[in-house]
This record gives C-alpha cells, structure tokens and sequence, in this order.
C-alpha cells in the first residue's frame, strides 16, 4: 500500500525499487491495467517527477525532484511560502521574515537553512525521487482488481484519461501515449495511511546572555498544526533543464546557509577586553554539541559569530567574524566592535557625569558547508545537466505510427552475436572506471543492455546498476546510453529492462542482447539465471574462462516491447 509520507504537505514519500511484472492470464480485455501499469512506470523511469500539491488546510507543494534526488521548489503552510533546495543529500529550507523568530529575523533572513528538526526536518521527509514514487504507485496498481474499460475515460483538466480506485487512492493517467501519471487523490482512510503529525517548532538559534544579564535568550516560535485532510497531488510534466538551473543558481547561495544541527552553550563567564575609544572586545567560551542523526558528524564546523552591543539601552554598534571549531569541543570566541557608533558613545560617557552601562549579546551560528563543498556540489550539477542533454539528444524520436512484428525486419536483423561483444566491453569498462579499485566487483554490478528501435532500425544502450550506485564517472564511459537510475536493492538486469519497456510505450523497441558483469552470482545460481531466462525469448550464454561470475543473454529476433 501507498504511505504517505508528510501528509501536512500533501507530498508522498517513500523508498523501492520499479517492478518488473509479467502479463497474467487474469488480465481480461478491454480494461486498462496494463496502461496503468505503463503510466507508473514510466514515472518511476523519469528524469525528473514534479509535485503539486493542492492547496487544503493552508498548506500547498510545488516540488520538482530529479532521478538523483536533488529537489527544488516551495512548500506553503498558513499562506506562507517556504523555499525548498536539496543537494549532496541535504535539505535546505528559506523562510520568509515572519516566519522567523523575532531576534533571527535579520541574521537569518534571505539564508538558507538545514539540520535535523524542526521545518527542515518535515520539508526533507516531503522530497521523494521519481523511482521511489513510481515504486509505491505501481505497487498500488499491482494490488488493484478493478480497473476501467478503454472506453470509459474522463475528462482531467482537459486531458482525456481514465481513472482507478487503487490502494494509494484515485489514480488517473493519460489515455494519449505515452501514458502518464495525471492526478492521485490520496485515500485518506487507507490504514497504512499514519496519524496525521504535528509541524514542529521553527528552528532555535540560541543566543548567549547579555553581559549585563544571565539567562539565555530562547527565541521559540510557536508550533503549526498539520492540515487535518489530504488533498489532491497533480503531476504536471517538469522542466527538467530549468530543474537544474535552478538548483544551480541556488546552490551558489550554499557558502552563507546555516545549520541549526549544534547547539551552543556558555562555558563560564563572558568579558570584555580592551574596551577604549576605538574598540571592544567581546570574549566567551563555548561548548558546541552536534544532534543530527541524518547527517554524519564532521570533526570540524565553521561558525558565524555576531555581537551587537548597547550603551545606556541604545545601540552602539557590533562585530561579526568567523572562526573553525572542532565539533563537539569547547573554543574561546572572540569579536572586536570598532564602529564610529562605539567610539562616540565611549567619549560621549568618558565627558558626562555619571555611570553609563554597555552590554553585549552574543549570537552564534554554524555554517551549513564550505565554499570548495559548494563548488564541487555546483560543478557536479553542471556534468549531470550535460549527460542529460547527451540522452536527449541520442534518444530517440517517439514513432508516430504503431508498429508491428512486421516493421521489425531490420532489428532482426542485427547480429547479436557482435552486439553483446561490444556491450561486455562497454560494461567492463563502466565496471573499470569505480572510483574504489580495491572494491571492483565486489559491491557493484554493471548491466548493459542493448535494443533497437523497430521503427528504423537504429541501435542505443540502457546502463544500470545494482548494487553500488553507478558515478558521474562511470555515466560518462557509459555514453551514448541511458543510464538507469539505481533503486533500493534492485538487480541491474530488472532495471535495465523495466526502463526499456517504459520506454517501449511511446517507442517500440526489440531487444537485442544484455551483458551483466555481475560479481553477486556463482556459477550455476539458479537465481541470476533466472533473472534474465524469465524474459521471453532470451538465450543465456554461459561464462567461460574470467568471465565466470558475470552472465549475458541473447534475445530472439521478432520480440516486441512493450
């Protein structure tokens, strides 16, 4: 069954693989379910999935989140916008000012935002990959018996389709192909549908006591409520190059975003030094303990310290500075004021009669990354924009007229044999190409499979993985190909082959041979065998001499997918 994940923010979360099915002899035509099956598969295959929510409750999601999982996009709660960016694994939420702590409002505003709790924690449970959702969506369909006839569709928002009550809830696709997911109404009373939650807290950034004083400033905000129903979750089609322009435009806004994973506590008493007409300095010590449990520790953070400072109740200016602690530790921090407004009330107290009171408030806060983390996380971006530009352009065009047995003369026409030649030397070479020599056909498998298109007979690879999950660098050897993303536990074999048949629907293809350097199988394990026998018309080729851990097939001619 469907879960949904932060139903506060309408947006479904989980984790799997795409399913592989076989055509039973219970499906009866004319009903749709392989058309269904078609649509969720396709979703759980694409490059990106775009997320809108509808608005109910006071809470509304427009969330677009590639293959990789990197996510972009806003979340509403209360009439309010939330900016949504994830990259490297990470969430990072942008709030507006009201939404802020009143003491945050100016060091925070316009600053991106992580950690483990608080808004950034329910916005990160709300950012689910096109795979994932495909996975619990196809699941869904598997479990449904009743689905409408090939004449019974509906009109949504103007799209001809047809509309199922699953376990997940109403779903509805395209009637058009390629077949897509449109709308789910998610089934609110579905029992694996949990509690709805509570919206903890915004973010606290504690701030150290006043001179003067000698009791933290704890600027809470006050807890938000979840919306009590589900809305409607739409699935307009993304824009998968601007996806990434602007994850890359954000991302360069990473160098000054906070992360409010530390808490900071006061290790004795606070000074000042050297306070004279042209400067003070503020001294304190400061323990820092790290609480995140979805991120690994570091063993060193860079922290933004910020003092501001008062003279007889009014302000006279401050400091900022940046220092490197080790995370976990105690650090002396210090911070000089050397502003025109210090000096003049310094002099101004030095000729007036009587006691005048300076104070300071310290406030610090942890950096979220590095500016050489950010660059790297930007150049990555960069190299996966331009492997998806090199998939569109050696995809190919979607047929414009069904094709049959009858068009697929020239793929049965390829030699196979050759084929599979060149894609076991394409796999040993992504296979070559791991980043961790010494783990090479240990925890990875690369599968290659080669198909071609029925409709002129032209040849292009699927590359996936299984296993540990296929790098930047490996994409690259891999071109031209499509590369599969990797999901959950998922063989390389399965995966190649679902993508393929998704695929398929839009553009008919014949499968010509599949090369798996597979380092999880013996010889003779029945399991890897059939994996790839279970495909009708393939021909396993045995391994021989080196090769004896990985497996190939050979597909018939006259084979059609989908």
């Amino acid at each position: 069954m469907l879960v949904a994940g932060i139903v506060a923010l309408l947006v479904l979360a989980g984790a799997g693989g795409l399913v592989v099915w076989q055509v039973t002899k219970n499906d009866k035509p004319p009903t749709t379910r392989e058309q269904f099956r078609a649509a969720v598969a396709a979703m759980g295959a694409a490059e990106a999935v775009r997320l809108l929510g509808a608005p109910i409750g006071g809470a509304s999601t427009d969330l677009t989140v590639l293959k990789g999982g990197q996510a972009t996009g806003t979340v509403s709660l209360g009439g309010l916008k939330i900016d949504v960016l994830r990259v490297d694994e990470r969430t990072y939420v942008k709030m507006p000012a009201t939404m802020l702590p009143g003491g945050d409002q100016g060091d925070l505003a316009n600053r991106w935002i992580t950690g483990g709790a608080g808004t950034t924690a329910l916005v990160a449970g709300a950012v689910t990959t096109p795979a994932a959702l495909g996975k619990q969506l196809a699941d869904a369909v598997e479990q449904t018996s009743s689905f409408p006839a090939v004449t019974d569709t509906v009109d949504d928002d103007r799209t001809r389709a047809w509309r199922a009550t699953t376990p997940a809830g109403v779903l509805t696709v395209s009637v058009d192909s390629p077949h897509r997911v449109l709308r789910l109404v998610p089934a609110v009373t579905a029992p694996s549908i949990p509690a709805l939650p509570s919206i903890p807290s915004l973010p606290s950034f504690p701030s150290l006591p006043d001179l003067t004083g000698g009791a933290l400033h704890a600027n809470l905000a006050p807890p938000r409520r979840a919306p009590a129903a589900l809305g409607a979750l739409t699935f307009p089609a993304p824009d998968v190059e601007k996806t990434y322009g602007t994850l890359i435009d954000n991302a360069r806004q990473l160098t000054d975003a906070i992360d409010t994973s530390y808490r900071f506590d006061l290790k004795g008493k606070a000074s000042f030094r050297g306070c004279g007409p042209s400067s003070c300095t503020v001294a304190q010590t400061v323990t820092n303990t790290f609480s995140s449990k979805d991120v690994e520790k570091p063993s060193s953070i860079t922290v933004d310290v910020t003092v501001t400072m008062t003279g007889d109740g009014r302000p006279v200016g401050g400091c900022k500075t940046a220092r490197t602690v080790k995370v976990n530790a105690t650090a002396a921090l210090s911070c000089t004021n050397v502003s025109p407004a210090w000096s003049a009330f310094y002099v101004r107290a030095r000729a007036t009669r009587g006691t005048h009171i300076y104070a300071a408030q310290v406030r610090v806060m942890a950096k979220a990354t590095t500016k050489a983390t950010v660059d790297k996380s930007i150049e990555q971006l960069r190299k996966l924009l331009e492997l998806y530009r090199s998939q569109q352009e050696n995809q190919p065009k979607p047929s414009a007229q069904p094709s049959t047995s009858s068009n697929t003369n020239k793929c049965d026409q390829v030699n196979r044999t050759a084929e599979l030649a060149r894609a076991r030397t394409k796999g040993d070479n992504v296979a070559k190409a791991y980043s961790r020599p010494k783990y090479q056909g240990l925890n990875q498998t690369i599968a290659i499979l080669v198909v071609c298109v029925v409709k002129d007979g032209s040849l292009y690879d699927y590359a996936a993985t299984g296993g540990v999950a296929m790098q930047l660098a490996q994409a690259s050897v891999a071109q031209p190909a499509r590369v599969v993303p990797k999901v959950g536990s998922e063989h390389a074999e399965p995966a190649a082959i679902a993508r393929a048949k998704a695929d398929a629907v839009a553009n008919p293809l014949s499968p010509i041979a599949i090369y798996s350097t597979n380092p999880f199988c013996r010889e003779g394990s029945a399991d890897c065998l059939d994996m790839v026998q279970q495909e009708p018309g393939s021909q396993t080729v045995g391994p021989q001499g080196r090769e004896r851990l990985s497996r190939s097939a050979i597909f018939n001619p006259g084979i059609v997918w989908p």
